[in-house]
C-alpha cells in the first residue's frame, strides 16, 4: 500500500486535566525511549480540577465526579498574571513544589509564589510573594479570569456559577483581593466583553464588584489585588479617574482566593464552610446563619416618625402585625443630625445614653430598634466639613495647580491640567487649600483651562486669595450634594457605627449608600473595608440584620440581606428580577419596600402579601404612626391580615403549588385564620374582591425531616449530601444519637453532610432538625455506607496529523489515592505496528498523570483503517492489576479527489454503457463536455479556481457521497464543481492542519434541464445506453465554494454523505 502522509487527530477517552508527572520507567521489552514527561499541572478545589499547561494557563475545569471539562470553548488564560507598567505580564513557566505553584516571567523577569492549601471541599490559593526587577512598577496582581460554559444560573456576587449538575466558585478571602476586574482593564480578561448588568437590575449594575461575569461566550470567574504601596490613578466606570494611597501594607502580597467545584445543592454548605474556615464575617440569627435562616428575610416596620413619644404605639403596632423589627426612616438619611460623624437627632433621644434607654424600652416592649444610614456620606453640615478647616481626609477626584493667582473675588481660575474636571464624578466643587469653590465651566485657553462660574467660600469656608502654582483638587461629592471619605474616614465611620450598635443595643442597620465607600477610588476595597471593619467591631452580631444598597462579592459574608424596591418607584416585575438575583447569589428573599397605610384596603395590602408569600419574601413595610393611629379599626385588619400572612409564610403552610398561585400577579387572595398559629383558609378574589371558587386550606406541616436515604461514601473521596428538613423554621442540626463516619461532619446550619470518609464500613446515626421557639423538633435515623475505595483513572490517546510525530497515550489518576505498578500496554492492527508495546510507571498519585509517546509504522500491506487497543494495569489501596481498556480505529484520508472518485459520470460517445451517473444508465458525454469546454484531464479557470477536469472517460471519474480525502492550495476559498440527481443539498466537512474543523453546506442542481440556468459549463446531449441521445436539452456542470479561514491550511474536506450528489473536482484558491 502507498504511504499515506497524515494521520487523523482521534481521542479515545476525555482526561482530567494533566497533572504533574510520577516517576517513569521503561520496561525491558520497550525498545525506546522512555516516555516524555508532562509538563502539566492540576489543582484540586473540591471536586473541582483545575488543569493548568506548562505556562501557567487554565486548560480544563473538569469535574471530578462526571469527568465534563467546563472551560469554555476556546477561551484560556493564565490562573494569576501581573499588570507591569500597563501592560498584562503573563508567565511563561510554571512549576509546582509541593503545596506552592511558582509562576514566572521569562521576559520581565518576575516570579509569583502560590501558597496551595486544600481542604476536603475547597482549596486556596494566596500569593506568598512576588519578586520582580526594582525597574517593573507591579502595578497590580490579577486571578484568571477562569473562563468557563456555565451558564444557566450566574451569581454575580456571590462568585458562584452552576448548572444542574455542577457548581464552580471563586471567592475573595480578604478585603484586599477584590472581587471582579479593574476597569482600567478592558483589553485584558474579556473585559470589555463583560455585561454590565446580566441581571437586569434597577438599583445599579454590579459587575464592576462581582467575581462572576457574564459573556457572550460563557461566564468569567475573575479576582484582583492593586499595589497601592505607591499612589495610583483608578479609573471609575465612567472613565473618570482618582488618585489613591499610598496605603500601609498594601501590596499584591497576601491576595487571596478560595476556589471550589462542587454538587449545586452543596454549595451552601461548601460557602459556610468557607466563611467559617477562613474566618470571614458570619452573621447569625438565632445561632443560624442568615444566609440560610428563615428568620433573616423577617419583614420589619418602616417608620417615618418613630420618636421617644411614638415608641409605645409603634411597638403595639408591631406586635399586632406579628413583627418583631422597628426601623428608623424619618428621612432618607435616618435619625442624625448630620451623616459622617452620625450623632443621632433629638427622634431617639439625641444622644448614644438616650438612645440606649430609647432601645431598653422597646425591649420591654418586646420590639428590636433598626435605624438608616448613608454609609461613609458626609453631609455638608457634617463636623468633617464645617467649622472650616475641613479634613483634609474628605475624599479627592484629582489634582491640579493654578497657573496665575487667585484672588478672594475672583470668579474665573486657571490651572494647568483640566483631567479633574472630567465627567463622570458628582458635583462641580474644587478645594484650594480650605476653601471650598464651586464652578460652572471650563474651557481651554491657550495652555491653561479657563474655569469659569466660581462661587466662592462655600460649605462655611473663606474665600481667600490663593497663589500662583497653588494645588486645586476635584472634591468628589455623594448623590446627595455632600462630601465622600477617603479611607480614614470609612474606618472611623465604621468604627462609629459598631460602637453606636454596641453601646445602643440597636439591631439592624441599613448601608444605603454603599456604593460611596467606593466612589473615592477605592472601588470594591473601600466597600469592604466599611462593611467588614463595622461587622468585626460589632460585639453581639446573632440577629444583627443589615441591608444594603449594593451588595459585593467582598461584602457578601458580612453582610444579612439586600431589600431592593422603594415605594411607588419600583415595579412588582423589578421586585421579580431581585428575587431572581437574591436566588442566584444565596440571599434571602425580601420585597424592598412597601407602602402601608392604616386605612389601606384588605384587597390592596393582601396582594402585597401574596406576593412575598409567593416569593417566600420579608418586607419593609414603610409607614408612620400616625397613619396607623388614623386607620382606626381599618389598622387593625391591615396589621392582623399582616400577620397571618407572614405567620403562614415563616412556618412553611404554603404549599409548593400554592405559592406559584400566589406569584400570579393577576390574582387577589385573602387569608383567614382557622386555628392561631396552625391553620388558615386561603380564598382568591376577583379584581373587586369577590370570591372565585372554592378556598383552600393553609396549614402547618407537621415538622420533618424530608430526605429519605444517604447515598454511600466512599473510601478517601469527598461525600455531599444534605439532610433537608420541611420546615422552614429550622434553625439547627445535629447528630444527636450516634456518630457519622470518621472524616464527615454535619453543617449544623444547612444540614449539609460533607468531608472525605477514612475508612470503609457502615455507620448508624440519628439527625434531628431543631426547630425555633414553639416549633417542634424532628429526627430521623440514617445509616451511611462507606463502600472501599474504588480507583479511576482516565486514558486518552491522540494520534497525530503526521505519521512521522509520535502519537501519545496520556493517563491519568482521577481518583484520590496514589495508582502504583503502572503498566501502559499498546498495540495496533490492520498491518501497523506501534512501539513500545509496554511502559511502567512506578506511581501516579492523585490527580497526577503520564504521558507515553508512540510511533506509528506502516508494515507491508498496511491498509487504510488504522486499530489501536490500549490497556492500561495498575494496584491501588485494596486491590492489584485493576484494568482499564480502550480501543478505536481511525481511517486515513485518500491522497486527493482522484483517489475517492467511486461513480463512472462521464462515457465515450462509443462506450455509453461503461458510465452511469443517473441509476437508469444515463451518463455526461465526454466529447459534449469538451465542445462545452471541459477536457479530460485540463485544467479548467472558473470564478478565480483554477480546476483540473478528470482524465478518467469510462472508469471511475465523479465521486458519489461522502469520501475523505486531502487537499492542497492556498486561498480563502474553497470551490467544488459537481451536479446532482434532482436538486440536492448536503453539509460537508473541512479540516485543517490544526485540527480544527468547519462545516460547510454545498447545493447543486439537478444535472438535465431545458435551460443552462446559472451552470458554470453546459453541453448539450447526454449519452443513454443506446448511444448520444437528448440533443438540444442542457446537461449541466454546477459551482459552488465555500471561505475558508485565512490563517488556517486546509488539510482535507469530507464530502456530504448525499449518494445523489456527484463531485468532479475541487480547488482552493
Amino acid at each position: 500500500m502507498k504511504r499515506h502522509p497524515a494521520l487523523q487527530a482521534l481521542t479515545i477517552a476525555s482526561v482530567v486535566a494533566v497533572a504533574t508527572t510520577g516517576a517513569v520507567s521503561s520496561a525491558a521489552a520497550a525498545e525506546t525511549a522512555a516516555p516524555a514527561a508532562s509538563d502539566g499541572i492540576t489543582v484540586t478545589a473540591g471536586t473541582l480540577s483545575i488543569g493548568l499547561d506548562a505556562a501557567g494557563a487554565v486548560t480544563s475545569l473538569v469535574d471530578q465526579r462526571l469527568g465534563e471539562n467546563h472551560l469554555a470553548a476556546d477561551k484560556q488564560a493564565p490562573l494569576v498574571s501581573l499588570v507591569i507598567d500597563g501592560v498584562q505580564e503573563v508567565p511563561t513557566d510554571v512549576s509546582r513544589d509541593g503545596d506552592t505553584l511558582v509562576f514566572s516571567d521569562d521576559s520581565v523577569g518576575y516570579e509569583i509564589e502560590v501558597a496551595i492549601d486544600a481542604s476536603a471541599s475547597y482549596t486556596t490559593l494566596e500569593v506568598v510573594d512576588v519578586r520582580a526587577p526594582e525597574s517593573a512598577d507591579v502595578e497590580s496582581l490579577l486571578w484568571g479570569p477562569l473562563p468557563t460554559s456555565i451558564t444557566e444560573t450566574v451569581g454575580e456576587t456571590v462568585g458562584v456559577v452552576r448548572d444542574g449538575d455542577f457548581a464552580i466558585g471563586v471567592r475573595p478571602l480578604n478585603d484586599h483581593t477584590e472581587g471582579g476586574w479593574p476597569q482600567e482593564y478592558q483589553e485584558f480578561g474579556w473585559q470589555s466583553e463583560m455585561s454590565s448588568n446580566p441581571s437586569d437590575l434597577e438599583v445599579a449594575p454590579l459587575e464592576e464588584w462581582s467575581v462572576a461575569g457574564v459573556a457572550p461566550w460563557g461566564t468569567a470567574l475573575r479576582a484582583f489585588s492593586f499595589d497601592y504601596s505607591e499612589e495610583r490613578s483608578r479609573t471609575q466606570p465612567g472613565g473618570f479617574r482618582i488618585p489613591v494611597g499610598p496605603l500601609p501594607d498594601s501590596t499584591v502580597v497576601g491576595s487571596k482566593v478560595a476556589v471550589f467545584g462542587s454538587t449545586p445543592s452543596m454549595v451552601p454548605t461548601v460557602l459556610s464552610t468557607i466563611s467559617k474556615g477562613e474566618s470571614l464575617p458570619y452573621p447569625t440569627i438565632d445561632g443560624q446563619w442568615q444566609k440560610v435562616a428563615q428568620a433573616t428575610s423577617q419583614s420589619f416596620l418602616v417608620l417615618g416618625d418613630l420618636r421617644t413619644s411614638t415608641l409605645d404605639s409603634a411597638a403595639k403596632y408591631a406586635e399586632a402585625a406579628g413583627l418583631e423589627y422597628l426601623y428608623s426612616l424619618p428621612n432618607a438619611a435616618g435619625p442624625w443630625k448630620a451623616t459622617g460623624h452620625y450623632e443621632f437627632d433629638s427622634s431617639l433621644g439625641g444622644s448614644d445614653a438616650a438612645v440606649a434607654d430609647f432601645v431598653d424600652r422597646a425591649d420591654e416592649l418586646g420590639v428590636k430598634v433598626g435605624v438608616h444610614t448613608l454609609s461613609d456620606f458626609v453631609a455638608s453640615n457634617d463636623a468633617y466639613v464645617q467649622p472650616a478647616p475641613a479634613d483634609e481626609r474628605l475624599a479627592l477626584g484629582g489634582r491640579a495647580e493654578l497657573t496665575r493667582p487667585l484672588s478672594a473675588s475672583d470668579r474665573v481660575l486657571y490651572l494647568d491640567d483640566d483631567t479633574l474636571l472630567a465627567a463622570g464624578a458628582q458635583g462641580k466643587k474644587l478645594r484650594i487649600g480650605d476653601e471650598f469653590i464651586d464652578y460652572g465651566s471650563f474651557q481651554q485657553v491657550g495652555d491653561e483651562w479657563e474655569v469659569t462660574g466660581l462661587t466662592r467660600g462655600r460649605w462655611g469656608s473663606a474665600a481667600a486669595a490663593h497663589d500662583s502654582g497653588a494645588t486645586a483638587a476635584r472634591l468628589l461629592q455623594n448623590q446627595y450634594g455632600g462630601a465622600l471619605g477617603d479611607l480614614g474616614i470609612i474606618e472611623e465611620i465604621s468604627t462609629r457605627f459598631a460602637d453606636m450598635w454596641n453601646g445602643t443595643g440597636i439591631r439592624a442597620m441599613s448601608f444605603d449608600g454603599l456604593e460611596s465607600a467606593s466612589q473615592s477610588g477605592l472601588g470594591s476595597y473601600g466597600i469592604a473595608r466599611m462593611v467588614n471593619d463595622t461587622y468585626a467591631q460589632i460585639d453581639d452580631h446573632d440577629g444583627f440584620i443589615s441591608e444594603t444598597s449594593r451588595m459585593t462579592s467582598n461584602a457578601w459574608d458580612g453582610l444579612s440581606r439586600a431589600s431592593w424596591g422603594e415605594v411607588a418607584s419600583t415595579s412588582m416585575d423589578q421586585v421579580f428580577i431581585n428575587n431572581e438575583f437574591y436566588h442566584d447569589n444565596y440571599l434571602p428573599p425580601m420585597m424592598g419596600w412597601i407602602h402601608l397605610s392604616g386605612n389601606e384596603s384588605l384587597l390592596s395590602i393582601e396582594g402585597k402579601l401574596a406576593r412575598a408569600a409567593g416569593l417566600d419574601a420579608g418586607t419593609g413595610l414603610q409607614t408612620s404612626v400616625s397613619s396607623l393611629a388614623n386607620g382606626g379599626a381599618q389598622t387593625t385588619l391591615v396589621l392582623d391580615a399582616i400577620k397571618q400572612w407572614e405567620t403562614a409564610r415563616n412556618l412553611g403552610a404554603f404549599t409548593a403549588e400554592q405559592r406559584e398561585a400566589l406569584r400570579d400577579r393577576s390574582t387577589n387572595w385573602h387569608l383567614t385564620m382557622v386555628s392561631a398559629d396552625r391553620e388558615w383558609s386561603l380564598q382568591q378574589l376577583d379584581a373587586a374582591g369577590a370570591p372565585i371558587g372554592e378556598p383552600q386550606s393553609v396549614s402547618v406541616p407537621e415538622p420533618a425531616i424530608v430526605t429519605e436515604s444517604l447515598t454511600d461514601a466512599e473510601d478517601g473521596t469527598l461525600y455531599g449530601q444534605v439532610v433537608e428538613s420541611n420546615s422552614p423554621a429550622t434553625i439547627r442540626y445535629e447528630v444527636t444519637a450516634g456518630s457519622l463516619p470518621k472524616g464527615l461532619e454535619l453543617n449544623a446550619d444547612t444540614g449539609g453532610i460533607i468531608g472525605i470518609a477514612e475508612k470503609p464500613g457502615s455507620s448508624r446515626f440519628t439527625v434531628t432538625a431543631r426547630g425555633s421557639a414553639g416549633i417542634a423538633d424532628s429526627s430521623k435515623e440514617f445509616t451511611l455506607q462507606v463502600r472501599p475505595f474504588t480507583p479511576r483513572a482516565d486514558l486518552e490517546l491522540e494520534m497525530p496529523l503526521e505519521p512521522s510525530a509520535p502519537a501519545t497515550v496520556t493517563v491519568t489518576n482521577a481518583g484520590t489515592h496514589a495508582m502504583k505498578n503502572v503498566r501502559i500496554e499498546a498495540s495496533a492492527g490492520n498491518g501497523w505496528a506501534i512501539s513500545p508495546e509496554l511502559q511502567t510507571v512506578k506511581k501516579l498519585d492523585a490527580g497526577e498523570a503520564v504521558t507515553v509517546e508512540l510511533q506509528l509504522t506502516e508494515q507491508d500491506d498496511a491498509s487504510r483503517t488504522i486499530s489501536v487497543k490500549t490497556r492500561v494495569l495498575f494496584d491501588a489501596p485494596g486491590s492489584k492489576d485493576n484494568e482499564l481498556t480502550r480501543s478505536a480505529k481511525i481511517e486515513l484520508p485518500l491522497a486527493n479527489i482522484a483517489a475517492a472518485y467511486n461513480r463512472v459520470s462521464i462515457s465515450d460517445d462509443a462506450a455509453p454503457r461503461t458510465a452511469n451517473f443517473d441509476g437508469s444508465g444515463n451518463s455526461y458525454s465526454a466529447q459534449a463536455l469538451a465542445a462545452a469546454g471541459l477536457v479530460a484531464g485540463a485544467e479548467f479557470e472558473h470564478d478565480g479556481l483554477s480546476f483540473t477536469w478528470p482524465s478518467a472517460v469510462g472508469a471511475p471519474n465523479s465521486v458519489a457521497g461522502s469520501a475523505t480525502f486531502e487537499v492542497s492550495g492556498d486561498g480563502t476559498r474553497l470551490g467544488l464543481l459537481g451536479s446532482a440527481v434532482g436538486p440536492q443539498v448536503g453539509t460537508g466537512t473541512i479540516t485543517y492542519r490544526d485540527g480544527s474543523t468547519q462545516p460547510f453546506e454545498v447545493a447543486f442542481n439537478n444535472w438535465a434541464g431545458d435551460e443552462a440556468e446559472d451552470a458554470v459549463v453546459s453541453s448539450r446531449y447526454r449519452n443513454t445506453p443506446s448511444g448520444p441521445a437528448n440533443h438540444g436539452y442542457y446537461y449541466r456542470v454546477f459551482f459552488d465554494s465555500v471561505e475558508l479561514d485565512p490563517a488556517k491550511e486546509v488539510y482535507t474536506i469530507t464530502l456530504p454523505a448525499n449518494a445523489s450528489m456527484r463531485v468532479f473536482s475541487v480547488a482552493i484558491g
